[in-house]
């Protein structure tokens, strides 16, 4: 119901309670949206009920926790008789660069009703999928799959065999603006594999499909059940996922400056992960007031490489590792902040020692 459709002075008393009821929950339902801090982000735990599937999705913190590592666990659930899958998304959106995902779970051998989802998404033409499920169907080896949407296109979608090692695998792709590149590894990888009999597959995409940032995608992992079907195998409905190295866009599209120049870029560092060394390239369009700072994860300055005036062009700067005071820090996630008058932007690297 929709009170803003009656006249105020031609609503019945009785109708008045309603919308006024109706009005109550729905600021009381906003107001108890679970989120979670996790991998460097925040992210919103899903509830109710839709699609895919259709499914019930539980936002409890028996079926979304974070254990004492920081490591992600989602699970499928029996709630009063009904069972409910779990999704989270970032609340901020994604943009072009690399998304890793380390995943520990059979996911080679999942119950044939249930499916893992690892994607950025927007709508139904604006995302890009990794997914592991055997889609109702038992036999079914080819369990892996790589998409971008819309998936009926020729030469949008990929299922490739994906036999597991051991519970540890890592799911990435590299969305630029002319390609995607998929790749899959056995292990927990936060570099490329130090052996090739540990890459599980690879897939470049070069099609028309590929998402524009401007369309505001968001990460996403979820944890469901194909057409919203019961489980066969209860057993074990579990994945933990143990980080997401991703891309942070600053700004939605509505705040970001209509004049965005051309020039001003922040690239991806490399190598990353790294140690101790790693290179960041940016270029700024004019001579400015310029700013390159590393944080952690709890917004604290960890180093200024750059602040001051630089001339217009395409810059290197290199960290090894250190702050201000020339300590080494330790492993673990870093975001480095380019920043000129008007504009900011902003990427995630790892240090691993």
């Amino acid at each position: 119901m929709d009170c803003r459709n009656f006249s105020r002075g031609r609503l019945l008393p009785a109708l008045v309670s309603v919308c006024f009821f109706v009005s109550i929950v729905s600021s009381a339902a906003l107001a108890q949206v679970r989120k979670i801090d996790f991998a460097g982000v925040t992210w919103t735990v899903r509830s109710g009920s839709g699609g895919p599937g259709p499914n019930q999705w539980s936002d409890s913190e028996e079926s979304v926790w974070l254990d004492e590592a920081g490591h992600l666990h989602l699970k499928i659930r029996k709630i009063d008789g009904v069972w409910h899958s779990v999704e989270i998304d970032t609340d901020g959106f994604s943009t072009h660069g690399e998304h890793r995902f380390l995943v520990e779970g059979q996911i080679d051998d999942l119950d044939r009703h249930v499916v893992l989802g690892l994607f950025v998404f927007a709508n139904d033409r604006n995302e890009i999928d990794i997914e592991y499920s055997k889609w109702s169907t038992p036999s079914r080896q080819n369990v892996g799959s790589y998409a971008v949407q819309p998936y009926s296109t020729q030469g949008n979608f990929l299922r490739f065999v994906s036999p597991l090692d051991t519970t540890l695998s890592t799911h990435l792709f590299n969305w630029q603006a002319d390609s995607i590149v998929f790749a899959s590894y056995q292990g927990l990888q936060h570099g490329e594999p130090p052996s090739q009999d540990q890459v599980i597959n690879k897939w470049t995409y070069t099609g028309a499909n590929i998402p524009n940032p401007l369309r505001n995608l968001r990460t996403i992992v979820n944890f469901w059940m194909f057409r919203g079907t019961a489980p066969v195998d209860t057993s074990d409905l579990e994945v933990i996922i143990h980080d997401v190295v991703q891309p942070i866009a600053v700004t939605s599209v509505d705040e970001r400056p209509a004049s965005q120049p051309e020039g001003f870029t922040l690239h991806q560092n490399y190598p990353n992960p790294f140690n101790p060394e790693t290179t960041i390239r940016y270029s700024v369009p004019s001579g400015e007031k310029v700013t390159l700072k590393i944080y952690n994860t709890t917004g604290q300055e960890v180093r200024s490489l750059v602040n001051g005036i630089e001339s217009a062009g395409e810059k290197t700067m290199v960290w090894d590792g250190r702050d201000n005071f020339g300590t080494p820090v330790v492993s673990g996630v870093y975001f480095y902040r380019l920043q000129t008058g008007r504009h900011q932007a902003v990427e995630k690297m790892a240090l691993l020692r």
